[in-house]
């Protein structure tokens, strides 16, 4: 079946004399008028601040005007009759021009509606002061090309007081380079295609296949808040905008982006990666140091794991023998995540001895898997406090081990995990300890059956609650060393390990490094450092700890740098 091609003027069915011009001043106010082939023009004006004009454009757009406005927006656009789903528009290309002049904060691109999924998206071709949404909520660790364009992808949300303070989903396109020029008339033009940055959003994470959209529209929006100080004025003349449509005569089957991974080498070298049947979109890429790193988007638990797998015998029999496993990975992710260590003994076959799947966990953004039950036991390991829990499970027959096996876990009481941020978490586990503590629970892991070590980085969809299903987008970034794994008295606790940054030597690198050498520069005596904490610090690499060091960390945190190189 060929696709159905429907080409849309937007061209307005009244003459020029009879547009209204809408004067909106000291008044919240909102105007709608639709054409009778779909399309429309929208203006709003929110609070007694200001003043707000609209002009329909008989050419298929509009002219608008502002000055000392709170909040305004304009729009030129296509509303569909019923509403149709996200997977039907194989092509939806929104051409316009415009002439815009502007202070303060302003933007401009396409704009779509969802209401019933309480849902909106933007594809921002240009901006103001400000970039929205704020530079949270990033989607992928890299921009996606669209039409020879770079874009960051982005998810946000925003409550909406005339719907009963309920949240609305905002998905975002924001081009990497703005063309816009504050306080200059500025010629816009230009070709989006919406119907690509839907399907970049799919595959970034969202699920807007099946929402039902209302509208498609060419959109411009101001705001200036309550500040006096803010010089919030501008004009735009938007003309021309056209939206052309081709719809998918079936609906696409969901599709993923990567098949699960395990890797065992003679070497020991074991990693994995690993995702539950869904949408979620995984890249991954093993290096040759023995480092693993990747990212993820989507609904369903995945995990990545990279370590150390051990062949008979390998492992001393004795339980006296100090067992310490020196971790090191850069995390940065939103929604369920927890990281830690992660290890699996051998199934050695013998009747009524299961073989053991344990986690060590150090760090987490939602404890949901736990907080629903009373730890068995609470004991102090390294100086931490760990709650201990344990359970059965039958695996799926493609996992690594077959048959049933049991499951414990050891979970650090205070967090170290940074929601949100880019952050490198290290440190050294006593696995030896953590052995003692499972077998007074009664999980014997015996530890010349050890069969792998890993550090682990987890994804766990949120479980459902009274019946209802909960959809939460995860995504995030890594890079996962490869552990030191150490057995004997002698070398039971690594040496101390270079880490960019962490002035502190807590582990990882954040806000408190940096304030921590902030002081150091400023002479506070009651800030110093150990040897490894001032070989941390010296980000700039040039042999001082100072203010420098500091910016450098906070540019870091910031994300405006990738690294300390």
């Amino acid at each position: 079946m060929k696709k159905r091609l429907l080409c849309m003027l937007f061209a307005a069915t009244v003459a020029a004399a009879s547009l209204p011009v809408l004067s909106v001043s000291a008044a919240d106010y909102i105007f709608i008028k639709q054409y009778d082939d779909g399309s429309f023009v929208e203006g709003w004006n929110q609070h007694e601040q200001g003043s707000y004009e609209l002009t329909e454009n008989a050419d298929g757009g509009f002219f608008t005007s502002w000055d000392g406005i709170y909040d305004c927006y304009s729009m030129y656009g296509k509303q569909f009759d019923p509403p149709k789903e996200g997977w039907v528009f194989d092509k939806a290309d929104l051409t316009y021009n415009a002439e815009i002049e502007a202070t303060g904060i302003q933007f401009y691109g396409v704009y779509g509606r969802a209401p019933r999924s309480r849902t909106e998206f933007y594809v921002i071709e240009g901006w103001g002061s400000w970039r929205p949404p704020g530079g949270q909520g990033k989607m992928t660790d890299r921009p996606v090309e669209i039409n020879g364009v770079q874009y960051d992808l982005y998810k946000s949300a925003r409550r909406s007081p005339s719907d009963y303070n309920t949240t609305i989903t905002q998905y975002w396109s924001v081009r990497t380079e703005n063309p816009f020029r504050e306080g200059e008339k500025n010629t816009c033009s230009g070709m989006i295609s919406v119907a690509e940055h839907i399907r970049a959003w799919n595959k970034a994470g969202a699920d807007l296949d099946e929402v039902l959209i209302s509208d498609i529209s060419f959109y411009t929006e101001s705001y200036g808040g309550i500040s006096p100080d803010i010089d919030m004025t501008g004009t735009c003349k938007a003309s021309g905008i056209t939206l052309e449509i081709a719809e998918n005569p079936n609906k696409p089957a969901k599709s993923v982006s990567m098949e699960n991974y395990l890797r065992t080498d003679a070497d020991g070298t074991y990693q994995e990666v690993w995702k539950k049947s869904g949408r979620t979109y995984i890249d991954y890429e093993d290096h040759p140091d023995g480092s693993l790193t990747g990212n993820w988007n989507g609904f369903s638990s995945a995990f990545f794991r990279n370590g150390i797998i051990f062949p008979d015998g390998a492992v001393p029999a004795a339980q006296s023998e100090p067992i310490t496993v020196s971790y090191e990975a850069e995390i940065e992710a939103e929604g369920q995540c927890a990281f830690g260590l992660a290890g699996y003994t051998k199934d050695t076959g013998e009747k009524d001895v299961y073989p053991v799947y344990f986690q060590i966990i150090e760090g987490w953004n939602s404890d949901e898997k736990f907080n629903q039950y009373d730890p068995e036991k609470t004991v102090e390991i390294d100086g931490v406090l760990y709650d201990l829990y344990h359970a059965f499970r039958l695996p799926a027959k493609d996992q690594l081990h077959s048959g049933e096996y049991g499951m414990v876990w050891s979970v650090r009481r205070d967090n170290l995990f940074r929601a949100g941020e880019k952050a490198v978490y290290q440190g050294t586990v006593s696995l030896d300890q953590h052995i003692r503590a499972w077998e007074s629970i009664g999980f014997s892991v015996a530890p010349e059956d050890l069969d792998s070590i890993q550090v682990s980085v987890d994804m766990t969809e949120p479980v459902s609650l009274n019946g209802t299903e909960r959809r939460e987008v995860m995504y995030g970034s890594f890079r996962i060393e490869k552990p030191e794994i150490v057995f004997g008295s002698s070398t039971a606790v690594s040496d101390p390990v270079f880490c960019a940054g962490d002035a502190n030597c807590d582990g990882i690198t954040d806000v408190s490094d940096a304030v921590l050498i902030a002081r150091f520069a400023a002479e506070d005596r009651e800030a110093t450092f150990t040897d490894q904490g001032r070989q941390n610090a010296d980000v700039t690499h040039d042999g001082n700890v100072d203010a420098q060091d500091s910016a450098k960390i906070l540019q870091y945190i910031a994300k405006k740098i990738l690294s300390f190189d």
